[in-house]
Parts: C-alpha cells; sequence; structure tokens
C-alpha cells in the first residue's frame, strides 16, 4: 500500500526497529476528484540515533540549583553548587560525567559529534536516594536516575508533552534569524500545509507521535520564581503500556517511555535549548543547535535545526497542582504547573533546518508512485524513487532535500505540493547553490556536512507528563547504572 502525499505517522523505538509507521490519509478538498490518495501502510525501520547539524553547540551552562526558598528572581548560573560528576552511584545510582562529555553522542552524516547538552546538574544532597524526604528534597524515590520522575538530584522532573503542534506558513517572530520561513511559506505549499498538519495532529492525539520538554534546572515546579539560565531538553517517546490504554487526545499527567536515542547515558536529553528564562509566566529559550524529532511526510526524522530560539508562556489556569506519580511522594507544599501555550502571535519555535539533515531523511513513497507522485512532466517538478522500508537514503533512492530543490506537482494537471527552493540561511557567508545529478539527487558532496538551511517556524501547546523510563533494545541504550531487561531499562 502506498503512504499518503504529505503525511505525519508515528516515531517509536522498539528492541531493534522502529514501531509500525501509522499513516493518515492525504484528501485534497479542492482536488478530491483528481489525486486519489491513499492511507499508508505501516511499514518497519531502523531510526538512527539523532542527527547532528554538526554547528557548534550552546556552551551555556544551567549550573547548580538554588533551594526552593531561593530569591524569588533566581539565577541558576549564579548559583553555587558542585559539578555532574558528583552524580555518584548511591543507591543504584548513576555515575557520570556532566552533561556535555556523554560518549554516546551520535554522529551526524558529516561524521561530526552531536550538540553537547547544556545543563549541569547539582551536586547531590548526601541523602539523596534512600527513599526517606529530607528537607531540601522536592522527592526521593528510592535511587539517583533522571527520567523517572524524580530526577538524580531529588527534585520533581517537569515534563511537557506536545499536543498541538503545526507547521506554519507565515514569517516568523522578529526575534528569529531570519524571519523568512521559507519551509512553510515558500517550499510546502498552502495545499500541502492544509493536509500535513492535521496528519501530524492526529499522531499527536493518538499517542504515536510524541514530543516532550523537559524543564532542566527549573528552581520552583510550579513555574512561580522567575529564573534564567536554566535549559529546555527536547525527548520523543511512546505511551508507557503499564499506565493503560491510550485515551485520544490525551490528558494530564499520562507516562511515557524516553527513545533511547534522545536521551545519553547520564539520563539527561540529548539536544536542549540552552539560555532559557522565565518571568512572570512567559518562557524563552535559545538561540541554540539542536536535534528536533519530528515526522515529516509519513518518514521518521530526526531534523537538525540551527539557531533554535523557543517562545511560549506557561498557562495560569489550571492553577499549578499535585500531579500524580511518578513520584510516588512529593514533599509538602510542591505544586507544578500543568500546561504551556505556544501557538500565540510571536510564540512557538523558529529555526533552520539543515541541509545535511534533510539529505538523511528519505523521500515519503506517496511521492514516488500511483497518482500522488512528484511527475517529471511538470514545470518546476521532479520524479523521484523511494527507499522502501528503509529509513536510510541509498545511492538508488531520494532524500527530502531532493524534493525540496528540485520541486514536486502531482497528476496530470501538475498540482503543486512543493516548490523547488534552495536554502535561504548561510553556514558562513554565502548559501551554496544546490543541484541535482544523476537520479535526480544532490550530490553527497553538496550535502554532507553542509550546514546551510532552511528557515522554519512551528507553533505548539503542551501538557503536563510523566517519563517513567526508557525504552531499550540493548543495556547499551540505557543510562548509566541501569540494564535493558524486557526492551526497558531497569
Amino acid at each position: 500500500m502506498k503512504d499518503s502525499l504529505l503525511l505525519g505517522a508515528k516515531v517509536q523505538w522498539g528492541p531493534a526497529q522502529l514501531a509500525a509507521l501509522r499513516a493518515a490519509t492525504f484528501v485534497t478538498t479542492a482536488f478530491a476528484g483528481i489525486i486519489a490518495a491513499t492511507a499508508g501502510c505501516g511499514t518497519s525501520a531502523t531510526l538512527s540515533p539523532p542527527v547532528s547539524d554538526g554547528a557548534p553547540a550552546d556552551t551555556t551552562e544551567g549550573g547548580a540549583l538554588p533551594s526552593p526558598e531561593a530569591s524569588a528572581d533566581a539565577t541558576a548560573t549564579e548559583a553555587a553548587g558542585g559539578d555532574a560528576a558528583a552524580r555518584d552511584s548511591g543507591e543504584g545510582g548513576t555515575t557520570g560525567g556532566d552533561a556535555a562529555s556523554d560518549g554516546a553522542a551520535p554522529a551526524d552524516a558529516s561524521g561530526g559529534d552531536a550538540d553537547a547538552t547544556t545543563f549541569v546538574p547539582p551536586e547531590a544532597g548526601p541523602t539523596c536516594g534512600d527513599g526517606v524526604l529530607d528537607p531540601g528534597e522536592q522527592c526521593d524515590d528510592g535511587n539517583r536516575f533522571d527520567l523517572d520522575g524524580c530526577d538524580s538530584t531529588c527534585r520533581y522532573e517537569n515534563v511537557e508533552r506536545v499536543t498541538v503542534f503545526s507547521i506554519q506558513g507565515t514569517t516568523a517572530p522578529s526575534g528569529c534569524t531570519p524571519t523568512t520561513n521559507r519551509f512553510g511559506t515558500q517550499s510546502l505549499t498552502s495545499t500541502a500545509l492544509a493536509q500535513l498538519n492535521p496528519s501530524i495532529q492526529a499522531g499527536v492525539d493518538q499517542g504515536s507521535t510524541n514530543i516532550f520538554l523537559q524543564f532542566l534546572g527549573l528552581v520552583d515546579p510550579s513555574g512561580g520564581v522567575n529564573m534564567t539560565g536554566f535549559a529546555l531538553g527536547l525527548l520523543s517517546g511512546q505511551p508507557d503500556p503499564a499506565k493503560g490504554a491510550w485515551p485520544d487526545g490525551g490528558v494530564v499527567d499520562w507516562a511515557f517511555l524516553a527513545d533511547p536515542g534522545t536521551v545519553g547515558t547520564n539520563g539527561l536529553p540529548r539536544s536542549q535549548f540552552g539560555g532559557a528564562s522565565l518571568t512572570s509566566g512567559s518562557v524563552t529559550a535559545g538561540p541554540s543547535d539542536l536535534n528536533l524529532p519530528l515526522p515529516i511526510g509519513g518518514v521518521p526524522a530526526v531534523l537538525g535545526v540551527r539557531n533554535a530560539r523557543l517562545t511560549g508562556a506557561l498557562n495560569a489556569a489550571p492553577v499549578p497542582d499535585v500531579p500524580s506519580p511518578p513520584p510516588e511522594h512529593l514533599a509538602s507544599g510542591v505544586t507544578v504547573f500543568q500546561a504551556m501555550t505556544a501557538d500565540q502571535a510571536g510564540q512557538g519555535i523558529c529555526g533552520n533546518l539543515t541541509v545535511a539533515s534533510l539529505a538523511a531523511v528519505p523521500v515519503p513513497q506517496s511521492l514516488t508512485t500511483g497518482s500522488t507522485a512528484c511527475s517529471g512532466s511538470c514545470s518546476g517538478s521532479r520524479s523521484y524513487t523511494s527507499c522502501g522500508s528503509s529509513t536510510t537514503v541509498g545511492d538508488g533512492c531520494n532524500s527530502w532535500l531532493d524534493v525540496l530543490v528540485g520541486g514536486c506537482a502531482v497528476s496530470a494537471l501538475c498540482i503543486p505540493a512543493v516548490n523547488a527552493q534552495q536554502p535561504d540561511v548561510a553556514e558562513a557567508t554565502t548559501v551554496r547553490t544546490l543541484s541535482l545529478g544523476a537520479g535526480n539527487k544532490v550530490p553527497a558532496s553538496q550535502s554532507a556536512g553542509n550546514q546551510d538551511a532552511y528557515s522554519a517556524y512551528l507553533k505548539f501547546d503542551t501538557l503536563r507528563a510523566h517519563i517513567s523510563g526508557e525504552t531499550c533494545a540493548a543495556t547499551s541504550d540505557c543510562q548509566t547504572g541501569k540494564s535493558c531487561v524486557g526492551n526497558v531499562c531497569q
């Protein structure tokens, strides 16, 4: 069966492969009688760890956390504290260096290391991990692991799941560099966006597309303390089967298992927005270079994003409350904000999608065959070859980058889906012109390690969630101190 023309789909880590992709149906209202789109069959494929865009990593450090009794205008980078090496094993706990030294960092197509993480956790108290709530601890679940509701320093883990997501077809806010949003305003047509965004949202609602923001170093989990210098980590994952059947649309405090490709062996997200700030509920972060896990056109993708910025606001209502477990017990008086809005004017994520990462994402099969295939007979369009069930772009098949450069129009009427466009953001001083060679492919000599990029703008909302563990295929997928048992780190 064919995938739909432009669709969102499930990106989920399994023991050795991704789980089946759930495809949505492409239906073009204006041309419903012309374009016969079909729902996609699920396919299994292996997704490599997050693709780094190879640009220098943001080096802002979160520093140590002041106590909850700290000033109402805290600055994490100025607070005193120990380094990450102090996260000793404790009771079955974690031994690790700082967040930037994760030896398991993935490599991108150019061979560069993944972006170094920016948050350095403080030293844990001497009694953290003993299962007893002591003064200064927000929680104590009897260990010093991360991603189980209570972190390795006995503080609540603020995790938000993206519940609304859309690629924007308008220019980005004034703080973005640039504001063009070539990806959403010039490359993808309005027809494509009208089908792509609902299908991505369907995946979110169905629990098959899960993107998380973890607030790293937040002094007050209710969001009531202004501070700067913390970080926002990016994770992907899947609903925790132990929680029960997924309620379509999602609910607050649902539990999820993190994908190992988005977590370092130190238990922290591999990709992070550094330089985060919270002022009277308004959240800003970046600019940072990071990896964004997002299925585009039914294809699992990890997009390298340069100069990414985030702007949003913690919701005042519903008011912060005591979340359901995990962890089982929180210190008296600890409450947690429930939701964040980043889909209003001036809000969202803007950044620049790198050529190197787009070249690593296979073209959707639906754009290669049948009535939804890109036509080489149309002006501004080329025909493309599917990579089949593989998530690796080989010499004999095409990538999303090829489609962006070559363009795509479908059917005998040449209905535009993707306009042929060059990147608009230079890695250095000048954007390098990309061309199509044999097989309508951008040659590797042009794309490998190329950090030129397409500007993009996304909007989203979030709801409080829990990361209750990590999936795995081997113990090497787990944070230090845990083993892979039954495809879950334990």
